[in-house]
């Protein structure tokens, strides 16, 4: 309080059988515990003068306490348990804070827009300050800007002031309300935020005494999405360089990377689960590089059957996205394993008017290409209820390789082709073996078992099912149409 002490005058003649009941009026300006010091009566006349100290330790507790009705004294009883002191709560704020523009969820990659509305609701005129917490759980906190993302234009920030923004509102009027706008980018990990907003303001009328009004909030940042993958070989078309055969070294810029190696050709299948709990758009998918490959040039480009590049991904709904990767070596002679890492760039938004475009990148298992090993590549096509399937056996290693060929009998069908055969492979070459099926089943799946052994290496190859063919743990997969 502003004064320790309480003083006033009053008529004090007592008559008899009466009481008399003294009210001081006292506006606490700090919160917590009051206590009563002391109470003291002074008494001054001409001839004498007196005074009585009653300590506020040796005060009695009162039961009760005197309240004035109309004219009239009433006691009511006190519920304090001293009545020699009082708790004084502090002064309840009357600025209010809202977040009209407020998501359940949040996601990571994606710009994180909201709007502040503060209202002044005392009865006068109120300078208002404006202070923005919030607070990760990780070591970084995420570097906070006023305005819109286009309006954004912070100087550099401060270190020590990440996740901090304040700004003074100055004088409001009363029912007065002003709208911030603040924006910052969620991430691209999940993470969990205390988002505080808090408002620091006083009377024009009482500049000395601060009120606080704050409001917390839990934002939980979360993936959009999920993606699994799957790699699968092609049949490229480029015909291999003979080994035989030399052709001339043509005049190549230094600066350009000069690819005389063996083409393959590969094919990504990307399948993008939601995870939102709302509807989302993706706009476009690409597939990058992380690293940029050295003696290899590769080619990436999405597949003729992906369709539109915008489509709607509703809550837990798939889909599917498939690119095709051209790799070529830069030297003839270079057979090493490759590694490559890859990304799936995703450019998505919120399924809602004027929502900003985020961007998602999601990482793909390393795809290890073992360029020096043979390999199986099996192919079909239809023909008048017969089924031709090639497969086409690789050499891209440096030795001459001898391969054994067996095809299994099967109740699903008849073959036509040789049941076991053996060829021998030049260095960067292959062949390809044709067998006819005219299969015994319709409207489904038939699986042609076909056994290559690498005689050099000792090793039973792995047939790669191309094109609408499925791969198995024995072999390949072949979709029997059903007869009309």
């Amino acid at each position: 309080m502003k004064s320790d002490c309480l003083q006033g005058s009053s008529d004090l003649i007592l008559f008899p059988a009466s009481s008399k009941v003294f009210s001081l009026v006292a506006l606490p300006f700090d919160s917590g515990r009051i206590e009563v010091s002391r109470i003291s009566l002074c008494v001054q006349e001409d001839d004498f003068n007196f005074e009585f100290i009653l300590p506020g330790n040796d005060c009695p507790h009162q039961d009760s306490a005197w309240a004035l009705n109309g004219k009239y004294l009433s006691k009511s009883e006190t519920r304090s348990e001293r009545s020699t002191s009082i708790e004084v709560l502090p002064k309840p704020p009357k600025v209010r804070i809202e977040l009209p523009n407020l998501f359940k969820t949040y996601f990571t990659g994606e710009h994180i827009l909201l709007n502040i509305q503060v209202s002044n609701e005392e009865d006068e005129e109120s300078s208002v300050d404006i202070e923005i917490n919030l607070y990760d759980q990780a070591t970084s906190f995420p570097i906070l800007h006023w305005g819109t993302v286009e309006e954004d234009t912070d100087p550099a920030v401060d270190e020590n002031t990440k996740g901090t923004l304040k700004t003074s509102l100055g004088p409001m009027a009363s029912s007065e309300t002003r709208l911030l706008t603040f924006n910052f980018h969620s991430g691209v990990e999940p993470a969990e935020h205390t988002l505080e907003i808090i408002a620091h303001y006083s009377l024009l009328s009482d500049p000395d005494t601060p009120v606080s009004k704050a409001v917390s909030i839990d934002m939980l940042i979360v993936r959009p999405f999920e993606a699994s993958f799957d790699f699968a070989p092609r049949i490229h078309e480029k015909q291999w360089p003979s080994f035989f055969h030399v052709d001339e070294e043509k005049k190549i810029p230094d600066t350009v990377v000069k690819a005389v190696g063996l083409c393959q050709r590969w094919t990504v299948n990307a399948a993008i689960a939601s995870f939102a709990s709302i509807g989302l758009v993706l706009e476009a998918m690409d597939l990058q590089f992380a690293t940029t490959p050295e003696n290899v040039v590769c080619t990436i480009w999405p597949s003729y059957d992906n369709g539109s590049s915008t489509a709607a991904l509703p809550p837990q709904a798939i889909q599917e996205r498939r690119f095709v990767m051209d790799l070529q070596k830069a030297s003839f002679e270079d057979c090493r394993t490759t590694c490559f890492d890859l990304h799936l760039r995703v450019l998505w938004r919120r399924d809602t008017a004027g929502a900003p475009t985020a961007i998602a990148h999601l990482p793909l298992p390393e795809l290890v290409i073992p360029y020096g090993e043979p390999r199986v590549l099996a192919s079909a096509t239809s023909e008048r209820g017969k089924v031709h399937v090639d497969y086409m056996i690789e050499n891209p290693s440096m030795h001459v390789l001898s391969f054994s060929v067996t095809m299994d009998a099967s109740e699903d069908f008849a073959f036509s082709g040789p049941k076991a055969t053996s060829l021998q492979l030049v260095p960067y070459s292959h062949h390809t073996i044709r067998y006819t099926l005219l299969p015994f089943v319709h409207g489904r799946w038939v699986e042609p078992q076909l056994k290559i052994i690498d005689e050099h290496w000792h090793k039973i190859l792995k047939v790669n099912a191309t094109g609408d063919m499925k791969g198995s743990q024995r072999g390949i997969r072949i979709w029997i149409d059903a007869e009309e």
